[in-house]
C-alpha cells in the first residue's frame, strides 16, 4: 500500500524467510533499496529481541499473548515513539505497565478474496471421517494442544464418525515431525482407551494458497489456546465456513463472543513454570492454566455440541463471518 503511494519502502527480514512462496519472494525483493537516514522505522517484532534502528521516528508493531510481560519487554518498549498492537487485549496488558507512549490497536488484516466459504475443498488421502475438527498451530504448550487432545479423546471414541486433524509443526521446523507425532501418540495412549477416536496429523509447510481448500474440507475449527495476541487462524477458519471453538480469554475475545462461537471458560491464571513453553520469554509469565478436569470435560462437551448441532453451529458462525468481514478486511 505504501509502495503504491510512492513511498520508498525497505523491508529487512529478521526471521526465517524460507517459508515464502516464489511469488511472495519476488514481491518482497522489490523492497531492497536502502532507506535514507531520515526514515520512519517500524519494527514488527517482540521487542525483547529487537535491535532498534535509528529512524527519525520509531514504531513498534508487536503482539502480547500473556497477562504479564518480561521486564526486558517493558524496557525495550521505551525506545519507541509509539506502539501498535494487534488487539485490545495487548493494549490492556501494556497499559498495566504504565507505558507512556501512545498505543494504537492495529488488528491483523485478512485477505477476503482468498479466505471465503465458496471454492474447492481439499481431498484428503487417506480419507478422514465424515466430521472433521481442524486445529492449525505451532506445536507449543501455549496453544493448548493438551486441552484439545484430552477433551477430544475423553469425549469421543473410535465408533464416532469424527476425526481431529492437527496441522502443526514444532517451532516452525517441519523436520522435527517426530516431536509432534510422539506428542500426539502419548495423549492417545494415556487418554484414548481401547478404542480411541481418530486423529490425523500434518506437519508439512502448506502454501497459503492451499489453506482455504483445507479449511473448507473440514467441519469445525478448534483451538483452546492459553494465550493469543489476535487469533488469526480462527478468523481464517470462520471465513471458510467453520464454526469456531476457543477459549474465552486474551486477544481472540475481540471478535469471538458467545453468540457467534463456542467458548471455553478459563479456570485460573498463574505463572508458567520455566521451560514448559520451550521459550525463555514465557518463563514465569502469567497465562491460563486450563488443566482442571472440569475444564477438560467442558472442552470435550463443546466439541460434542458442535458435532451434534452442526447446522446451528454454522448459522452461529455467519454472525462471526460478518463481523470479521466488516472489521478485518485487509
Amino acid at each position: 500500500g505504501l509502495y503504491a503511494l510512492g513511498v520508498n519502502v525497505f523491508i529487512e527480514t529478521v526471521g526465517n524467510a524460507n517459508d515464502l512462496t516464489e511469488i511472495e519472494a519476488v514481491k518482497l525483493n522489490r523492497f531492497k533499496k536502502p532507506p535514507p537516514r531520515k526514515c520512519i522505522n517500524i519494527d514488527s517484532i517482540v521487542p525483547s529481541f529487537s535491535n532498534l534502528s535509528t529512524g527519525i521516528y520509531n514504531i513498534l508493531y508487536t503482539t502480547i499473548e500473556s497477562y504479564t510481560i518480561p521486564k526486558q519487554f517493558v524496557e525495550a518498549v521505551k525506545a519507541y515513539n509509539e506502539i501498535w498492537v494487534v488487539s485490545d487485549f495487548c493494549k490492556e496488558v501494556l497499559e498495566k505497565y504504565d507505558v507512556k507512549q501512545k498505543i494504537f490497536v492495529m488488528p491483523d488484516g485478512i485477505d477476503l478474496n482468498l479466505y471465503k466459504e465458496d471454492g474447492e475443498k481439499y481431498h484428503f488421502r487417506p480419507e478422514l471421517n465424515p466430521f472433521v475438527f481442524l486445529s492449525v498451530f505451532g506445536w507449543s504448550y501455549r496453544k493448548g494442544y493438551d486441552v484439545l487432545l484430552k477433551g477430544y479423546l475423553r469425549e469421543f471414541c473410535g465408533d464416532d464418525p469424527v476425526s481431529l486433524l492437527i496441522m502443526s509443526r514444532f517451532h516452525n521446523n517441519a523436520k522435527q515431525d517426530k516431536v509432534v507425532k510422539d506428542g500426539v501418540q502419548e495423549f492417545i495412549d494415556k487418554h484414548g482407551g481401547d478404542n480411541p477416536a481418530h486423529i490425523a496429523r500434518c506437519s508439512q509447510v502448506v502454501p497459503e494458497g492451499l489453506m482455504p481448500s483445507l479449511y473448507r474440507a473440514c467441519n469445525a475449527y478448534v483451538c483452546f489456546s492459553r494465550g493469543e495476541g489476535f487469533g488469526y487462524t480462527m478468523t481464517e477458519g470462520s471465513l471458510c465456513g467453520l464454526p469456531v471453538l476457543s477459549t474465552n480469554a486474551t486477544g481472540q475475545t475481540m471478535f469471538l463472543k458467545h453468540d457467534n462461537s463456542y467458548l471455553l471458560e478459563p479456570d485460573k491464571i498463574e505463572k508458567m513454570p520455566p521451560g514448559l513453553m520451550h521459550v525463555h520469554y514465557w518463563d514465569n509469565q502469567h497465562m491460563l492454566i486450563l488443566t482442571a478436569d472440569k475444564t477438560i470435560g467442558e472442552a470435550g462437551a463443546l466439541m460434542r455440541k458442535v458435532f451434534e448441532n452442526c447446522k446451528i453451529a454454522k448459522q452461529k458462525n455467519k454472525k462471526l463471518q460478518s463481523f470479521i468481514k466488516e472489521n478485518y478486511d485487509m
